[in-house]
């Protein structure tokens, strides 16, 4: 996917991957799911797997990924599939020459006429503090590593009939602070996330770091922490109906936004929560997100049910 403008950059690949993956049961992944301090999402296995080498580099041109490429993918899916239930029945491989290392997997689901494409982006690049190198890598190819995580970004986005992301999101950029050198540029899009999260949680449930609605590809997106196949039809009535929440309002919670801050007491905010079925809390009444220290001494975070 393009983030900038909406295009489609997903070449579908490997035909006998798709095939593999549409004979899965839709079972449940019951995989550990955490968090990194840094809130990536990733699932952590009781075994370790082994990821070969992949070519660092890669022709933005070229839509169609590499042969060794399509070789690393199925050498990994045949460790990891076995373990992770229905995290990827039912889905496609695809292929963007912008994120060489990432492994996509999609498919397009539909409900009362608006499409989504449901998209698992499962990074593959290697990370020298958390993985055991096997090979060592070049300065073309990137090492052969042992891990036992998977990292991964599961998102719902909305698409328009062309299969073009339906952006909804104008400018999130409100300026630049700092000089010369070290000039940052100002987004709001942290505190856009805390809006559109915080809208659908009960007051005073604390779920960070994970933010199941948030802004990706300038539209509003939906990240289910159930990864099996059977819960995505419930995730799209989620973003379905969210969305149908958000959408009127989106700009007049963008201007706030620019004005200020994020805060529970922003007027708009306590306005908007006040209209919304209380029903959403019961969607994540039960989740607990618990801190606690890896080997490393870096704070992740834990997925429990309560």
């Amino acid at each position: 996917m393009d983030q900038s403008g909406g295009r489609t950059i997903l070449t579908s690949a490997a035909p006998r991957i798709r095939a593999r993956l549409a004979d899965l049961p839709p079972g449940d992944c019951g995989c550990s799911r955490r968090f990194t301090q840094s809130e990536e999402l990733f699932l952590e296995l009781d075994e370790y797997y082994e990821v070969p080498p992949i070519a660092i580099h890669h022709d933005v041109n070229r839509r169609e990924p590499s042969a060794g490429f399509l070789s690393a993918v199925e050498a990994v899916l045949d460790q990891v599939v076995p373990v992770t239930g229905g995290l990827l029945a039912g889905l496609s491989l695809g292929f963007n020459p912008l994120h060489a290392s990432s492994a996509l997997f999609y498919r397009v689901l539909e409900r009362r006429g608006q499409r989504f494409i449901y998209l698992v982006t499962v990074d593959l690049s290697y990370r020298p503090l958390l993985h055991q190198v096997v090979t060592a890598g070049s300065n073309d190819v990137a090492p052969a590593y042992r891990t036992n995580r998977i990292f991964l970004a599961p998102d719902l986005v909305p698409l328009q009939d062309d299969l073009r992301v339906q952006q909804s999101i104008s400018q999130t950029w409100i300026g630049e602070t700092g000089r010369g050198y070290i000039t940052q540029g100002i987004w709001i899009d942290r505190d856009l996330n805390k809006f559109l999260t915080r809208l659908f949680v009960a007051p005073g449930q604390l779920i960070y770091p994970y933010f199941p609605f948030h802004t990706k590809f300038k539209a509003i997106c939906f990240s289910p922490i159930e990864l099996g196949a059977g819960f995505r039809p419930r995730a799209v009535e989620l973003i379905d109906s969210a969305r149908a929440v958000l959408l009127p309002r989106i700009d007049d919670i963008l201007e706030t936004l620019r004005e200020a801050p994020f805060s529970e007491e922003l007027e708009l905010f306590r306005e908007m929560r006040a209209a919304v079925d209380p029903g959403w809390h019961e969607v994540f009444a039960d989740l607990r997100l618990r801190a606690y220290l890896n080997e490393h001494d870096m704070k992740e975070y834990i997925v429990e049910r309560q």
